[in-house]
């Protein structure tokens, strides 16, 4: 009877033992799925972050390829740009060598001899108007002179003209901008004159103003009237330079 007591709970210890084992087993069966889970939730972070790699690459890419269409074209725009520029600056010259042969006209004109045929009262006529527009032209000279004009344009922090705030492009003056800005400010005298009025404006010196400062322009008035023209080159009121 005593030795079966002895089994019967050696038994039940082992018993015993084994539902605790038994009991171990199944929490380590249930960690390893939590683990299994985790596993498999980070892989997929890892493939998300894989995947988000792959799109940031091909946009990239495709930054990348934007940026070399917009370099071509802005290559494009500056060389399309400068034969603009060359050929308003032919176009110019042009209008300068027509201006300067009206004025080799004119001066011809008014070097005719009283003698050429003409009535003496009509020669006498002709020159006194000639006299008085060269009274005139000579006014209105100093009155150019004594003023000075302005101009606004944008400009770097070294005072060197630029195309625009968001664009440090070297800037030179447009002579007919520049022409058209200063006739239109209040300071331009109005001529009174009796005959049509031709100014020949200095376009090779108005093309190369490149940065802020005084400029004097020599205007050529006819009948060798010149005005020397004072014009100030200012930065814009727009926050640069």
């Amino acid at each position: 009877m005593f030795g079966f007591g002895k089994k019967d709970r050696k038994i039940k210890e082992l018993m015993t033992a084994n539902c605790t084992l038994a009991g171990e087993l199944s929490e380590a069966k249930d960690d390893s799925k939590t683990y299994a889970a985790m596993a498999d939730q980070r892989m997929a972070t890892i493939q998300g972050y894989k995947d988000r790699t792959k799109e940031l690459e091909v946009s990239l890419q495709e930054a990348y390829e934007s940026e070399k269409l917009i370099n071509q074209r802005l290559t494009e725009t500056k060389a399309e740009n400068a034969k603009l520029r060359d050929g308003a600056g032919h176009a110019l010259h042009a209008l300068a060598a027509v201006q300067d042969l009206s004025t080799a006209f004119v001066k011809r004109l008014d070097m005719l001899p009283p003698y050429c045929g003409l009535p003496q009262d009509l020669v006498q006529e002709v020159f006194a108007d000639f006299d008085t527009d060269l009274h005139q032209l000579q006014d209105y000279a100093r009155e150019i002179t004594r003023q000075s004009y302005t101009i606004e344009e944008h400009s770097d922090d070294k005072g060197m003209l630029v195309k625009a705030p968001d664009d440090n492009s070297t800037h030179f003056l447009d002579p007919i901008e520049v022409r058209e800005s200063i006739k239109n400010s209040d300071h331009w005298p109005e001529w009174e004159g009796t005959s049509p009025l031709g100014i020949t404006w200095p376009i090779d010196e108005i093309v190369k103003i490149h940065e802020l400062g005084l400029y004097t322009l020599q205007l050529d008035l006819g009948k060798n009237v010149k005005a020397d023209l004072k014009l100030w080159v200012v930065p814009k009121a727009d926050g640069m330079s």
